[in-house]
Order: C-alpha cells, then sequence, then structure tokens
C-alpha cells in the first residue's frame, strides 16, 4: 500500500488522526486528556492504530488500521466513531511486486493508475 487518504463527508485527510479529530474532535480531546490523566492505567489504554501507508499485504489479506474497544472511558469517542464511519471513505493505492499500481475508491472497484500520489 503506497498511499491511503480518508475521505470523511468528502474532505480529504490525510492522516487517521486527521480523520479522527474532524469526525469526532470533542469526544477525541476528552480521550486523548483520559488517556494523560490515566498515563498508567491499562484499561483506559482502548484505542489500537496500524500504519496503511508503505505496508505490504498478502493477496485476500487485510489491515484492521483502527480498533477501538468500548470501555467507561472512552464511551463518547467510542460511540462518535461508530456513529461517523459510515461516512469515511478510503481511497488507497497500491502497487503490485511488478510496480502496477491500482486506485480503488469503493470496494470491488479498482482502477490501473501510472503511479500512486505522495499525499
Amino acid at each position: 500500500m503506497k498511499s491511503v487518504k480518508f475521505v470523511f463527508r468528502d474532505e480529504h485527510h490525510a492522516s487517521l488522526q486527521d480523520f479522527l479529530r474532524a469526525c469526532c474532535s470533542e469526544a477525541y480531546k476528552e480521550y486523548m486528556g483520559e488517556l494523560k490523566n490515566n498515563e498508567y492505567d491499562a484499561d483506559v489504554w482502548t484505542l489500537t492504530t496500524s500504519p496503511t501507508e508503505g505496508i505490504i499485504l498478502p493477496v485476500g489479506g487485510q489491515l484492521d488500521f483502527l480498533s477501538l474497544v468500548n470501555h467507561p472511558s472512552n464511551n463518547s469517542f467510542w460511540h462518535a466513531i461508530n456513529k461517523e464511519r459510515w461516512h469515511l471513505r478510503l481511497d488507497v493505492c497500491y502497487c503490485s511486486l511488478l510496480e502496477n499500481c491500482y486506485l480503488t475508491d469503493k470496494p470491488g472497484q479498482v482502477r490501473e493508475v501510472e503511479a500512486c500520489e505522495a499525499l
């Protein structure tokens, strides 16, 4: 995967964190504040993210780039993401090992491109 653009309500965001700020600003700030206040409480650390660029996926592979366990410390953040995720689209550009590049922005829709644009 060469590049991923997060398109939320027709606005492009270059990173997952930008999307989270756009979709769920107040709940995201509240959650991040909770993390700072409970730095060593493992129950509060329920958000897991993965890189989305520069990775190799096998054919048929999948990437879970965001995981958030619903917990009392993040309840409003979890519900905000759960509500807004339906308005998120990923534009993914990837290249084969032979450097044939493709862009997909909807499930099952792939088109060949000359190269993946840098974000």
